[in-house]
């Protein structure tokens, strides 16, 4: 089964978690945005082998694995995000450290 849970924001936007994905060959969650019911986001996490954690959660030389990794895997399809993103007509492919929920941040967000 794919779909791990859902959340509705009761605003309109609504959040699927999808789980037993991979990407690059290795074990992803992938979370879809829906607004309305139309899809405006996709983001995505991988989880390393033996990534090192801090109290439970990815320790930050395990967090710039995780960029490294997901960039590494965009590039060999073609997606060179040069300084962590890749700005195209229809919207954005990014792949970076969220400070502020300090993670991986990587995903594919449609222009509105």
């Amino acid at each position: 089964m794919l779909l791990k849970g859902s959340r509705d924001h009761g605003n309109g936007h609504e959040w699927l978690y999808l789980e037993g994905l991979t990407f690059g060959g290795q074990t992803a969650l992938l979370s879809l945005c829906l607004h309305f019911g139309q899809l405006e986001q996709a983001s995505w996490s991988v989880q390393l082998p033996d990534a090192p954690m801090d109290g439970g959660w990815p320790a930050r030389k395990a967090i710039d694995e995780e960029i490294a990794f997901v960039r590494r895997t965009l590039e060999e399809g073609g997606f060179h995000l040069s300084d962590g993103s890749l700005k195209f007509e229809w919207g954005e492919l990014w792949s970076g450290f969220d400070a502020k929920g300090f993670l991986a941040s990587s995903g594919l967000r449609y222009r509105t």
